[in-house]
């Protein structure tokens, strides 16, 4: 009888401990609906920047331009593009704008991600993060 009322109580204990870590901070600031919304009581300032989807575009693209060819670390990232076209527009005024040195390659690349959202997923330093790499 002790025993199964020491297993009892040690399976309450890690329920509930288990669930105290799966539901996570309690203050924090949340994205609901395209909006911060305070949760709890965060240490820190609501966030400045948007936060979810960029839902006001129909086709959601990012452009990213590389000034060098093969130097992807050096790049500039367009804002909230509505076409495919839009994005490659933007590309070639980025190139006709880039302040080249005489001795830098005017080799360049680019890509036009699709399906974007505010936030950098993989800590490239970039604005938005793209499902999908179109050109």
């Amino acid at each position: 009888m002790k025993i199964k009322k020491r297993y009892l109580f040690f399976s309450l204990i890690f329920l509930a401990a288990l669930l105290f870590i799966l539901r996570g901070s309690e203050d924090d600031w949340i994205c609901d609906n395209g909006q911060w919304a305070k949760h709890g009581n965060p240490a820190h300032s609501k966030p400045t920047g948007t936060c979810g989807p960029i839902s006001s575009y129909d086709a959601q693209f990012i452009g990213y331009f590389y000034p060098n060819y093969g130097k992807t670390e050096i790049f500039i990232e367009s804002p909230p593009l509505k076409t495919i076209e839009e994005c490659r527009d933007w590309v070639e005024v980025q190139h006709d704008n880039y302040s080249y040195k005489e001795s830098e390659s005017t080799d360049y690349d680019y890509e036009c991600g699709k399906d974007c959202t505010i936030g950098d997923k993989y800590s490239a330093g970039v604005k938005y993060t793209c499902q999908l790499s179109v050109d």
